[in-house]
């Protein structure tokens, strides 16, 4: 849950110094499961997106929208793991969630993949259920 998903973005930025986190559309509600993508990036340099041009879209609606809107439902990386370390969820390691890379984090990784599998999958199922 939001756990493992803090933990993800926490080892990104222990490695990167610069991350940006976009939800993969605008229906993103906190707490729910959702798609997103993070940019990071190794140079100390703040990591910056150029505006789009028409021929970024390939002539498709939906890039067009992507591309000129997403920017603006940015979300914050370090509020995301800050407020799962303040939850209710013991963490592994003292007041923060734990760094995946750590070799000590083996099988709370492996607990933490089945049961977002579980999850991803119920909400699929019913996402996916006929009318």
């Amino acid at each position: 849950g939001d756990l493992f998903v803090s933990s993800i973005l926490h080892t990104l930025v222990s490695v990167f110094p610069n991350c940006r986190m976009f939800p993969g559309d605008e229906t993103y509600k906190k707490g729910q499961q959702f798609n997103a993508v993070v940019f990071c990036s190794p140079s100390s340099a703040p990591l910056r997106f150029r505006p789009s041009v028409p021929s970024d879209y390939l002539g498709s609606a939906a890039r067009r929208q992507i591309f000129t809107s997403f920017q603006e439902r940015e979300l914050d990386i370090n509020a995301i793991i800050a407020s799962s370390s303040s939850s209710s969820s013991p963490s592994p390691s003292s007041s923060s969630s734990p760094i995946l890379i750590d070799d000590s984090n083996h099988d709370l990784l492996r607990e933490w993949q089945t049961e977002s599998a579980v999850q991803h999958w119920y909400t699929m199922r019913k996402a996916l259920e006929g009318d």
